[in-house]
């Protein structure tokens, strides 16, 4: 399976208790939709692996994961930080006009009509969710709302937004 192919599910934060577990951060609206996985894909040195499941638990957005091959604590010290990827058909179905923020990603931004740049990338912070776009060779930081992202469009690969004012002024001076 190619990466192309995936979905970034979460990351492994930590380990839990002392015999293999780990603690697996779920970025997902609805995490309930992934309480019944029998495997994952790991992104361990940029190849994904997949491991099988011995027990996986969800409490809100946080997720206890037992894989079949990890079996000590070192083993899964080993694995804090790594990503935790599902194939693109575990997503759930949308309705028109909604969309992953993971589809964002390489899509051009547009204001007004100008490209502003390419959205590289989503980050979450406390509390919101922001856009990061590469606008003229710096990294200009959106937040996602309905008051600025007016639409999206998959096919014709855009997002139109409605940047408050003096926003881009920010990064774009100096």
């Amino acid at each position: 399976m190619h990466l192309d192919d995936c979905f970034q599910l979460g990351v492994i934060t930590k380990t839990h208790g002392t015999k293999g577990d780990v603690q697996v951060w779920i970025d997902s609206d609805d995490p309930g939709h992934y309480k019944n996985l029998e495997s994952v894909l790991l992104l361990i040195n940029n190849e994904l692996v997949p491991f099988f499941l011995e027990h996986w638990s969800l409490n809100g957005k946080k997720a206890i994961a037992r894989f079949d091959e990890v079996r000590s604590l070192d083993a899964a010290d080993k694995l804090a930080g790594i990503e935790v990827y599902l194939p693109e058909s575990s997503l759930p179905e949308l309705t028109e006009g909604q969309y992953f923020f993971h589809n964002l990603v390489g899509l051009e931004a547009v204001e007004d009509g100008k490209v502003l740049g390419t959205i590289s990338n989503i980050l979450n912070f406390p509390g919101h969710d922001v856009l990061a776009i590469d606008c003229q060779g710096k990294e200009v930081l959106v937040p996602i709302s309905d008051d600025i992202i007016k639409a999206v469009d998959l096919k014709a690969k855009s997002v139109t937004l409605q940047l408050p004012p003096g926003l881009l002024d920010i990064y774009l001076d100096s």
